[in-house]
């Protein structure tokens, strides 16, 4: 089974940034299955991958750990969380989210569609709609930032890339089928305000004080 095992001796984000370097290779290798997004929940519903231990997302079809993030991506996600009072059905950090077939990432914070039946019986585990998707960048950007044509394509109207060391946030608007349309650098008392119900504005200096 390919299953992508890229962390030993690699904290959270170079680990991500290891598995970026090697799709490449991936892709241009004929031996290699890229799974669909129906094979990967397969997979966990047959209990391939212990939970217990492993928290796994799938990246441009193949299979990559997640591992336990440090303070520095913690904090980020902490304020984004305090920042939303509004249904917590609809809060997914660090969740999966069906972005596209092959695509099934655990965005560090979003808030999903309230019409998303993910939750209904019978229907899908994770939400295919957001309102709202976040990652944070410690360093990670170059995966981040190839996320942003997957979340464009899935029609995310907002995507916040939080790039750690910068000491800004890439807020993408405007969605299109290859990426966003509309990208602004935001920093210090810059303001981050999305039209979600519940969801307080905050300012990238408070978003990033504790890091």
């Amino acid at each position: 089974m390919p299953f992508l095992d890229a962390t030993e001796n690699l904290d959270y984000d170079g680990h991500v940034d290891a598995v970026l370097a090697v799709m490449p290779t991936v892709a241009i290798t004929e031996d290699i299955h890229r799974f669909t997004s129906a094979e990967f929940w397969q997979m966990v519903d047959a209990g391939v991958f212990d939970e217990r231990e492993h928290r796994v997302e799938l990246l441009d079809g193949i299979v990559v750990d997640v591992i336990q993030p440090g303070e520095e991506h913690v904090w980020p996600i902490q304020e984004l969380v305090g920042c939303y009072s509004g249904d917590p059905h609809l809060l997914r950090p660090q969740f999966p989210f069906e972005a596209a077939d092959g695509w099934v990432p655990q965005p560090d914070f979003a808030i999903a569609a309230r019409n998303d039946e993910f939750r209904a019986p019978g229907k899908r585990r994770s939400p295919v709609r957001a309102l709202l998707v976040a990652e944070v960048s410690v360093t990670t950007k170059a995966m981040d930032l190839r996320k942003a044509a997957v979340y464009a394509g899935a029609g995310i109207p907002v995507y916040w890339l939080i790039d750690v060391p910068g000491g800004v946030v890439l807020e993408h608007t405007e969605p299109e089928d290859d990426g966003y349309g509309l990208v602004r650098t935001l920093r210090g008392d810059d303001v981050l305000d999305v039209a979600v119900e519940g969801m307080a504005p905050i300012t990238v200096a408070a978003l990033l004080a504790g890091v």
